[in-house]
């Protein structure tokens, strides 16, 4: 573990004094808060692009070129200059 990232000392000595159900309550409340992190993530992300914005994005090594079409919440409707229509994590997405 990096060492930025270690857990204060007062949170091991806490974790190492709980029962079973109290580590999967824990647990619980540590996967809802990483799943609201990631929703947050995923909207600002998205924010970055509107409706009809010019894209690129590289697949196989190509730059493909396309048009946001359709915008979802946690992907973006992309129609590529071929006509060919994909479907995307905005992540992948450079405005052009």
């Amino acid at each position: 573990m990096i060492e930025q990232n270690k857990l204060p000392a007062i949170i091991n000595d806490l974790l190492l004094n709980l029962d079973e159900n109290q580590l999967k309550e824990l647990n619980h409340k540590v996967v809802e808060r990483l799943k609201l992190i990631r929703r947050a993530k995923g909207v600002m992300s998205m924010a970055k692009f509107n409706f009809l914005d010019k894209v690129y994005f590289i697949h196989n090594g190509n730059k493909k070129i396309a048009t946001i079409i359709r915008m979802n919440p946690r992907s973006v409707t992309i129609v590529l200059d071929s006509g060919q229509e994909w479907r995307i994590t905005p992540d992948f997405l450079t405005k052009i």
